[in-house]
């Protein structure tokens, strides 16, 4: 017992301490998320824009979550082998990422075939493609405490399983159903995720 709560204490130790490969200049100790932004930065899962900035409340577009969700999980997908999976992905930058995704059941289109990538996250779809992407199974419903959810809706289960697992921020009660997920917001829940596994 002894010898496994000190490699547990020595990985909290490293996971407090890891210094960004690429500082990013909007994100110090006392920005949200820091310790998650800085924890993916480091082994190249999310990363800053050309001007050096994070922009950790900015929303994430369906391509961008996806490119993260893949990255996180360590699959690399080129365009040679994933492209051409919608109408509206060819062979952009995130092609690779969507198609990859595709074929592994974490995303689907819209009914009229699209994926829609330039399209900003919801939070409850955020958390369907992070559950699926981790291979988490799904959770009861009834054991939903926030009271902006609606427990018979398609997110449920999902929402359960990252309710249940700590994968989540959330205030007064809340989750934020109908919000759009954030840079920072999402790198907290992929961190979550590696952490729990």
């Amino acid at each position: 017992m002894k010898k496994i709560l000190n490699i547990v204490l020595s990985a909290l130790i490293v996971f407090s301490t890891i210094t960004p490969a690429f500082a990013l200049s909007d994100v110090s100790t006392t920005t949200k998320n820091s310790t998650a932004i800085n924890f993916l930065n480091q082994r190249g899962v999310v990363g800053g824009y050309p001007d050096g900035t994070f922009q950790p409340l900015k929303t994430v577009s369906r391509a961008e979550m996806t490119k993260i969700l893949v990255g996180a999980t360590g699959a690399t997908p080129t365009v040679e082998t994933y492209k051409n999976c919608f109408p509206d992905v060819k062979e952009e930058w995130f092609a690779p990422f969507v198609c990859y995704a595709k074929e592994k059941g974490w995303v689907g289109g819209y009914p009229d075939g699209t994926f829609k990538p330039g399209k900003e996250v919801s939070k409850v779809e955020a958390i369907k493609i992070l559950v699926g992407a981790q291979g988490l199974e799904l959770g009861n419903a009834s054991e939903i405490t926030f009271d902006d959810a609606d427990k018979a809706a398609w997110y449920a289960p999902y929402l359960a399983t990252a309710i249940k697992k700590g994968l989540l921020e959330a205030s007064n009660g809340k989750y934020g159903i109908g919000e759009y997920i954030s840079r920072g917001e999402v790198s907290e829940n992929i961190y979550r995720s590696v952490i729990v596994k």
